[in-house]
C-alpha cells in the first residue's frame, strides 16, 4: 500500500501523464488537450510494482518521482486537485472516429514532440492540409496511409505509426542497411576462432591478434531479471567480457550494426572504460512550457576500467542507444572513433496508444553533450571519418576492421620500444 503522501492525482512534467495513485490501484491515462485514455491499472503494492514493472515510486520534495528501468532520467509528476474531467470516462471513446484518431495524433506530437523546427516541418500546415472532416469514415487501411502522410518529412527513426500488422517510419535510411546481417557476419568472420556471445546480452568477444581484442555489440538490450535493474544486468555481463580480455594491449569496439536498445545498458557498458562516476551528456524532455530542466547522465563507477587504446566504429545505422554509448566514449583521450557519423536519433521513444489502439511513438527529448551541442539529426561523428564500405562487405572484405586493426598494432609498437 502506498505511504500516504504518494496518494492522490499526478500529472507528470513531460510525457504527457495523469497518474492517480488510490489504497488499492494506481491508475495511469495518457492525457491531451483533447484526449485522456486509460493506460494501465496496476495493484497499489509498491514492491510488487518494482518486481514486476521496473518502476520504483517515491517522493522528491513535494513530487511523485518515477524511476524506470531502462530510463535515465526520473520522472517527476506534480500533484493536482482531482483527476481531469476527460478522463472519467475513455475520451473519444474506442475505438474513435477516424477525425478522433487523426486529432489524438496530431495533438500529443503537437505536445510532446521536440524536432519539428529540425526537420523543417510545419506541423499546424499538416492538420489544416491533412486533417478529415466530421463525418469522414476511413477504412483502417486508408487511416494508416493518412496517418503515415501525417508524420512524413520527420527523417526520425523513433517516430512511427504501428498497428497490428503494418508499421510506418518516416526515417530516411540507407539502402545498406538492408545487407547488415550478411556484413555482420563478413566481421565475424575476421575473428581469431570466431566471437564468444555473452548468456544474457548482446555481446561478443574475441581476438583479432594475439594482442588486440574485439568487442561486438550488436544491440543494447539485456535478458530482464525480476529484482534487478538494466543497469545492473548489463554490468554483469560486460564483466565477462573484461575478464576474459584483460590482457589485451588494445581493443576495437565494434556498434556498427547496433540500433540501440538501452541508455542504461549503454552507460554500463561505457563505465568500463572510465576511472569513476562521470556525467556523460545532459537530456531534457518536451513540456508544456517548453523542456524540463536538464537532467544530467552520469556514467556508472565501476571496479574495473579498461584503459588500452581502444578504436570504437561507428556507421550510420547505430542508433539510439548505440549513439548514447558513442557520446560518452567521445571525450575519452584513449577511445578514438573510427567510421561514419552515427544515425542522429537520440531521444528517448515516447509511445501512446490511440483510441483505436495503434500505437504511435516519437522523439521528445533533446539529448546534448557537456558542451551544448545537439547531435539529433546529424549524428555524433567519428574522429577518423571513413565512408562505408559497402562494395568491400559484399566481398567479403571489412576494410574498417582491417585499417582498425593495424593503427592499434601500429600504437602497440611505439608503445613497446
Amino acid at each position: 500500500m502506498p505511504k500516504g503522501e504518494l496518494k492522490g492525482v499526478w500529472q507528470s512534467d513531460g510525457y504527457g501523464l495523469v497518474i492517480d495513485v488510490g489504497s488499492l490501484w494506481i491508475d495511469v491515462y495518457e492525457q491531451t488537450k483533447v484526449s485522456c485514455l486509460h493506460q494501465s491499472r496496476i495493484p497499489s503494492h509498491l514492491s510488487l510494482v518494482n518486481w514486476l514493472e521496473d518502476v520504483t515510486f517515491g517522493m522528491e520534495e513535494d513530487r511523485l518521482r518515477l524511476d524506470v528501468s531502462g530510463v535515465l532520467n526520473p520522472i517527476m509528476a506534480d500533484g493536482i486537485p482531482v483527476l481531469p474531467d476527460l478522463c472519467h470516462t475513455a475520451t473519444p471513446k474506442a475505438p474513435g472516429t477516424t477525425q478522433e484518431n487523426f486529432d489524438v495524433a496530431w495533438q500529443v506530437m503537437q505536445e510532446h514532440y521536440a524536432f519539428f523546427d529540425l526537420h523543417g516541418v510545419d506541423w499546424s500546415e499538416k492538420r489544416k492540409t491533412l486533417r478529415p472532416s466530421v463525418d469522414a469514415v476511413l477504412d483502417d487501411t486508408a487511416l494508416f496511409a493518412l496517418l503515415s502522410k501525417l508524420l512524413t518529412g520527420l527523417d526520425d527513426g523513433h517516430t512511427y505509426i504501428q498497428t497490428p500488422g503494418d508499421g510506418f517510419s518516416p526515417e530516411l535510411t540507407d539502402p545498406w542497411h538492408a545487407e547488415r546481417v550478411a556484413f555482420s557476419k563478413v566481421t565475424a568472420g575476421a575473428v581469431r576462432e570466431g566471437l564468444t556471445k555473452v548468456d544474457g546480452s548482446q555481446l561478443s568477444y574475441g581476438w583479432l591478434t594475439p594482442e588486440i581484442g574485439f568487442i561486438s555489440f550488436a544491440g543494447m538490450s539485456v535478458a530482464s531479471v525480476n529484482g534487478h535493474t538494466d543497469s545492473v544486468v548489463a554490468t554483469r555481463a560486460f564483466a565477462v567480457v573484461a575478464q576474459e580480455l584483460a590482457a589485451a594491449k588494445a581493443i576495437v569496439l565494434d556498434i556498427r550494426f547496433n540500433p540501440g536498445g538501452s541508455d542504461d545498458v549503454a552507460l554500463a557498458y561505457a563505465s568500463f572504460f572510465v576511472d569513476g562516476g562521470v556525467p556523460a551528456f545532459t537530456k531534457s524532455t518536451r513540456n508544456v512550457s517548453g523542456y524540463t530542466s536538464p537532467f544530467t547522465a552520469m556514467i556508472p563507477d565501476t571496479p574495473i576500467s579498461f584503459d588500452q587504446p581502444s578504436l570504437l566504429l561507428t556507421s550510420n545505422y547505430s542508433a539510439s542507444a548505440a549513439e548514447i554509448f558513442a557520446l560518452a566514449m567521445q571525450p575519452l583521450e584513449h577511445v578514438q572513433s573510427l567510421g561514419t557519423t552515427t544515425s542522429g536519433g537520440l531521444s528517448d521513444i515516447m509511445e501512446v496508444s490511440l483510441p483505436n489502439g495503434w500505437q504511435l511513438g516519437f522523439s521528445h527529448q533533446r539529448y546534448l553533450t557537456l558542451d551544448g551541442v545537439l547531435y539529433e539529426g546529424l549524428g555524433v561523428p567519428a574522429h577518423w571519418p571513413r565512408a562505408m564500405d559497402v562494395s568491400g562487405f559484399r566481398a567479403g572484405n571489412d576494410s574498417l576492421l582491417e585499417e582498425a586493426k593495424q593503427r592499434l598494432t601500429a600504437q602497440i609498437s611505439v608503445s613497446s620500444d
